[in-house]
């Protein structure tokens, strides 16, 4: 009915423009048969996609890789969360200059909580291509005073838990930058969001107050996590 294979891959290309974006495509036409899933791992269909995705103008450089590769690495490099779209706890306050802890030039500004939980939050869609997230934050506690944080990232409207991590930190001047890799291949298809979640609070009561601070948090998806590595550094 389609005439040879190599038309159906062809034209199959042009259809998946009327799916949706290339998200919507890879949560469902791609996943017919392998003949649809070439068709949108093809050239033709990645050119469609640059072009609807990238900064006019914007070519790929004649060394690249593939076009598929290429804006695949463009996208993943962008940053998910944005810095105005933070759902803040009223327990939370803001410090321009970190108090009770050595100043460091990466940090501008923290979120801090004292002893109630406070938490930050905030929605972002799934990127159902790439199978890996790379969370980055900085943290830090008073000097006076001992803390604890929750990292928690679920996955919408299942509320499935893909990340959950708590963790003490004693009472010190420095900051630590955090990185951990987290897949989300087991993660429902279904689901179209990710909410990222951060909480913390000082552990003793008549201590300095705002000792639990966050700074420079950053989620993007990846595609290579086999590259990079959990760490917590100082900084």
């Amino acid at each position: 009915m389609w005439g040879t294979y190599g038309a159906l891959v062809d034209i199959l290309p042009v259809v998946f423009q009327y799916v949706g974006n290339e998200n919507d495509v890879y949560r469902g036409a791609a996943r017919v048969c392998r003949l649809w899933l070439q068709a949108a791992n093809s050239k033709n269909y990645w050119r469609e996609v640059a072009v609807a995705r990238l900064p006019p103008g914007f070519e790929k450089p004649p060394d690249a890789a593939s076009t598929k590769e290429f804006v695949l690495q463009w996208l993943q490099e962008r940053e998910r969360l944005h810095p105005d779209n933070w759902a803040v706890h009223r327990s939370l306050s803001i410090e321009e200059q970190p108090i009770g802890c050595d100043p460091h030039p990466e940090i501008i500004r923290c979120y801090v909580s004292s002893y109630y939980w406070g938490s930050l939050s905030q929605m972002i869609p799934i990127d159902h291509r790439l199978d890996s997230l790379r969370l980055r934050l900085c943290f830090a506690a008073r000097a006076d005073q001992d803390v604890v944080f929750h990292i928690r990232i679920q996955s919408f409207p299942s509320r499935t838990f893909i990340y959950n991590e708590s963790f003490d930190q004693d009472a010190g001047n420095e900051w630590r930058r955090l990185q951990r890799i987290i897949s989300i291949r087991n993660m429902p298809t279904q689901d179209s969001a990710i909410q990222f979640e951060w909480l913390g609070k000082d552990t003793r009561v008549w201590a300095g107050h705002y000792g639990a601070k966050v700074a420079n948090i950053s989620l993007s998806f990846v595609r290579n996590p086999e590259i990079l590595q959990n760490r917590i550094d100082m900084m």
